[in-house]
């Protein structure tokens, strides 16, 4: 039979680390930037980032950042309307021409920003409209205190009526039996145009021409660009189909939410939210109106107080990450290991970019040698009991400050320990 007191005369502790994140990311930033009303939606990316999207045209909408922030902002304006013929001894009415769609990435500073989603061009409503050119797009504008970030103009209007050019704007409106409106370099493209009775031309998109036409039929909207900014690719800014005056062939918008011409029926709106142009029509039905534009805002880090410049303070092993400094590639460039878990010594340098200052007004680089040294642990109330031969072995007991235990044991105090639990009778360590 095992006899009493089996003493374990070592202890080892296998020690766990956590490998956490200490990014200054958007995902504090959330917390911090709560007054961001009248986005349709806010929402943390998989990569932290915060996503606030705007859509609503009906009013200026602001926000405050506690500090300098990294961003990406898109703002795509409103498309312009389709056009409207008068008659078949004319020129169709053009589609519209497609919203300007403008990306930057940007640092701005703390303070006061403002949103303006510019909205879609009208249609015309009534049968045979006094007014039968298209209306213009309205722009969308995003600022950081007073500059300017981005302005994407409003998409220009259709052609219609008896022989009339397509509106300039972003990208210009198709014309009605005449030449297609002008783009914005940039923002958009140009406006197509038509030679013959009965035609027009399809509305610039943000990335191609509308389709000029020499035959009676309505030419098709320019294509859209893609952004990714949403974290997946979409497209904006697509140009309206031309119609073509009674039965025949109708432009098609072009891909990035343009209105589809119509001859024989009401044409069909820009999307909302794309910018796309409104699809041209003729008399007696209604033509396209401009889709509304929309303001993305991609935050994805931010300085929320000064850059304090790290020091070579040691610190003690507690099984957790310790950073001296944090990661903000637009602020400072860091060479080396300025965060850690395990114990030892760690080197690195930090470089500040351009414009930035330490928190007491200097810019030098900084080089840093720092240490996590060894924590003394606190291993208390070690026991186990006797067990008889036959019977489920004891398991030792302990308590201890950090760290996981494994427990050894040896039939002699000096001699070669193992983790196998013994089984035979015997006093044991």
């Amino acid at each position: 039979m095992i006899k009493s007191h089996p003493y374990i005369a070592a202890l080892l502790a296998t020690l766990c680390a956590a490998f956490m994140s200490n990014v200054a990311r958007a995902a504090s930033i959330g917390t911090v930037i709560t007054n961001h009303t009248g986005a349709v939606s806010s929402s943390m990316l998989n990569d932290g980032d915060l996503l606030l999207v705007y859509t609503d045209t009906s009013k200026a909408y602001n926000f405050t950042l506690p500090g300098t922030a990294q961003a990406r902002v898109l703002a795509v304006g409103g498309g312009g309307a389709g056009g409207i013929s008068v008659g078949p001894a004319t020129g169709s009415g053009g589609g519209g021409g497609a919203g300007g769609v403008l990306e930057k990435s940007v640092m701005l500073s703390g303070g006061n920003c403002t949103v303006w989603v510019g909205a879609g061009g009208a249609a015309l409503m009534s049968a045979k409209p006094a007014v039968t050119i298209g209306e213009n797009g309205h722009p969308s504008a995003f600022t950081n205190g007073t500059t300017e970030i981005v302005v994407a103009q409003g998409g220009g209007g259709g052609g219609g009526g008896a022989k009339v050019a397509g509106k300039d704007g972003a990208s210009g409106g198709g014309g009605s039996k005449a030449a297609g409106g002008t783009g914005v370099f940039g923002q958009g493209c140009n406006g197509g145009a038509s030679t013959v009775n009965k035609s027009s031309g399809g509305g610039g998109g943000a990335g191609a021409d509308g389709e000029s036409v020499t035959t009676a039929i309505g030419g098709a909207g320019g294509a859209g660009v893609s952004k990714d900014i949403t974290g997946s690719a979409v497209t904006y800014g697509g140009g309206g189909g031309g119609a073509v005056y009674g039965a025949g062939t109708n432009g098609l918008g072009g891909l990035g939410g343009g209105g589809d011409g119509a001859g024989a029926e009401a044409a069909t709106a820009g999307v909302d939210g794309r910018g796309g142009g409104g699809g041209g029509g003729n008399n007696n039905f209604v033509n396209g109106k401009g889709g509304d534009g929309v303001v993305i805002i991609r935050i994805s880090a931010m300085l929320d107080g000064p850059i304090v410049k790290p020091t070579d303070e040691s610190v003690v092993y507690d099984g957790e990450l310790h950073t001296k400094i944090k990661e903000i590639p637009f602020a400072y460039t860091i060479d080396g290991t300025a965060a850690a878990t395990d114990v030892g010594t760690y080197d690195f340098s930090v470089v500040l970019n351009e414009g930035f200052t330490w928190s007491d007004g200097t810019d030098d680089d900084v080089d840093i040698t720092w240490k996590i040294t060894k924590s003394p642990n606190s291993i208390t109330g070690l026991a186990i009991k006797d067990w008889k031969e036959g019977n489920t072995p004891s398991r030792p007991t302990c308590t201890y400050k950090i760290g996981e235990v494994e427990y050894l044991y040896s039939n002699a105090a000096d001699g070669e320990y193992s983790a196998v639990q013994p089984t035979a009778p015997g006093t044991y360590y």
